[in-house]
């Protein structure tokens, strides 16, 4: 059978060798003033709370700027084609650290900021990190991890550097800083500038200048490396879909929300009374997304004879999961102890039979509107 081709609509792009910063950030031959092909004043991001805005140009001076700091400043002196990590909520400084980083020449890892200390510690040892950049309410779970890995404050601190809550670098309000004793992102501008971004020859732009997690659908998240060429082709691609003029309103950082049965399944194994274990997805339209629901096989079959034994376990197990994962991965959708997990003879678990026997136990009540379920 002859394959068929499908063409899209779109035309297609031509792949260019150029790096991320520049094709963002360079300015057109015909207008110095311009910025990655728009005017430099025109608006780059905007705070929605205080209304403080980041232009182009002056987006592409504070990344020269950061980069500059980062590479220099005696705490830091981070190292062309080093990692670092941002582990931070929506806020204005994230455009700016992270294409600092790039116009540095690091790599960048990007922590989902509802991470705990156990997720985030994964994620900083598989991509070989070093400084984390993050805000004052991820710095406990900061902390948490290099305690964790036994270092001393000095140590811990020389990797930090924090994300506050002012916006007077960027002309807006100001606010105290709740860890004076730590590096601040601004503390890194105004100290010089790189007049371009750290150049790299073209084989070094095809590295990956982003690593980003996947849900870890078939076990642990795993790194994604995205390189220039990757970004860059696909920036173009998108590029006719929306008009110069046009405004998109992005709540920033982007993440994938799935929730992975195979990472919770092997989180729920290292509880002592869970012998075997399955996490479905059941559809709530309360909540307008699937919660995951767990099936268990108590490690001890005495304990859980009755009803009221049964159902303690549940509880046990569904309040004790929201300490070990983040926030949009707690068992909301429930769980329920099972005497056996159904798979087949190679040893799959057969969650078809688990989705049915889910729908039975629901009987058309919506997950969401548990009380067990919104832990």
């Amino acid at each position: 059978m002859t394959p068929v081709i499908y063409h899209s609509s779109i035309p297609s792009v031509p792949i260019v060798s150029t790096s991320v910063y520049t094709h963002l950030f360079s300015a057109s031959p015909n207008d110095p003033t311009s910025v990655g092909g728009y005017p430099g004043s025109s608006p780059a991001f905007i705070d929605a709370p205080s209304g403080t805005t980041l232009t182009r140009a002056q987006l592409k001076n504070l990344s020269l700027s950061f980069a500059f700091g980062i590479r220099n400043h005696p705490t830091t002196r981070a190292n062309v084609g080093g990692t670092v990590l941002i582990y931070s909520q929506n806020s204005l400084h994230w455009p700016v650290v992270l294409f600092g980083c790039v116009a540095a020449g690091l790599r960048c890892t990007l922590a989902n900021s509802a991470y705990n200390t156990r997720e985030l510690t994964y994620q900083y040892n598989d991509s070989k990190a070093g400084i984390v950049l993050t805000t004052e309410v991820g710095l406990p779970v900061v902390k948490e991890m290099f305690l964790g890995f036994g270092l001393g404050e000095q140590e811990a601190h020389s990797r930090i550097i924090v994300l506050g809550e002012s916006l007077a670098w960027a002309g807006g309000p100001n606010a105290p800083r709740q860890a004076p004793n730590l590096l601040y992102s601004e503390d890194l501008l105004g100290k010089g500038k790189l007049e371009s971004e750290v150049r790299r020859s073209i084989a070094q732009r095809l590295f990956s200048r982003l690593k980003v997690y996947t849900s870890g659908t078939t076990g642990k998240p795993k790194g994604v490396e995205t390189t220039h060429r990757n970004i860059t082709a696909l920036m173009d691609m998108l590029k006719p879909l929306f008009p110069p003029a046009n405004k998109v309103l992005g709540i920033l950082p982007f993440y994938h929300i799935y929730v992975p049965p195979a990472e919770l399944e092997s989180v729920l194994l290292t509880h002592p009374d869970v012998a075997d274990c399955a996490v479905i997805g059941v559809e709530s339209v309360r909540e307008a997304t699937e919660l995951p629901r767990a099936y268990i096989v108590a490690a001890d079959l005495k304990k859980v004879k009755t009803p009221e034994q049964k159902t303690a376990l549940e509880l046990q197990v569904e309040k004790w999961i929201t300490t070990k994962v983040a926030k949009h991965k707690f068992l909301r959708g429930g769980v329920v102890v099972i005497e056996i997990i159904p798979k087949s003879a190679a040893g799959k678990i057969l969650r078809r039979e688990l989705r049915d026997k889910a729908k039975e136990e629901l009987a058309g009540r919506d997950p969401g509107e548990s009380i067990r379920s919104r832990l």
